[in-house]
């Protein structure tokens, strides 16, 4: 298990532990910035291999929760 915020999984030696393997789950707290694709935390979190994924954030309801899982 590592739990580690997504400003230090975007740097090495973190973010190659965290790309290189195949992991059981990945939760990702404040989801809706992972979104952008073409963002550093997109990327990281689009590079992680996950039999599950469970997306958090507290982003209010009328910010469609759709929005933010569209380019998963």
């Amino acid at each position: 298990m590592v739990l580690t915020s997504v400003a230090a999984a975007r740097r090495d030696p973190l973010k190659s532990l965290l790309t290189e393997g195949q992991w059981d789950v990945v939760v990702a707290d404040e989801a809706h910035r992972l979104r952008n694709p073409r963002s550093a935390s997109g990327k990281l979190a689009r590079a992680r291999r996950a039999r599950y994924l469970l997306l958090l954030t507290a982003a209010p309801v009328e910010n469609r929760f759709c929005r933010t899982c569209t380019s998963w």
